[in-house]
């Protein structure tokens, strides 16, 4: 199987969600801007008893064939995660180390991904959330 990756890297936007507020609508969300790959002390002004909302937008890749799949491919460094693409939420493929969800039938050409997840409870330095599109040909 052919792969083709475009890495969802550069610049998000993340907003932290109060814990007494529940899930704040968009618009009353303070948005910061963060560059993944980041770590958890990366983010300024985080309470840890809050959740986490990341979300970046991106274009429908191009040349895509009938025949060729896209598949977006996570690793968070959290808990209790909730992905969405276009306000879909995403199930996992679960065949993969990684979350793996296949998002070529909820493609626009225009997209935004948008995660939410929880602080573990003892944060390590590894990258907070690493993503990247696959562009699979072939067999899958």
């Amino acid at each position: 199987m052919d792969v083709h990756t475009i890495r969802l890297r550069g610049p998000w936007q993340y907003a932290v969600v109060s814990p007494d507020h529940g899930d704040q609508p968009e618009e009353a969300r303070t948005w910061q801007t963060v560059r993944l790959p980041a770590t958890w002390a990366d983010l300024s002004e985080f309470d840890s008893s809050a959740r986490i909302r990341l979300r970046r937008r991106f274009h429908k890749p191009t040349g895509v064939e009938p025949h060729e799949m896209v598949f977006l491919v996570v690793t968070i460094n959290g808990q209790h995660v909730d992905l969405c693409l276009n306000n879909t939420p995403l199930v996992p493929t679960g065949s993969g180390h990684a979350e793996e969800f296949r998002i070529t039938e909820h493609l626009a050409e225009t997209n935004e991904l948008s995660v939410a997840f929880d602080r573990p409870a003892t944060p390590d330095e590894q990258p907070i959330l690493a993503a990247q599109l696959e562009i699979r040909f072939g067999s899958t």
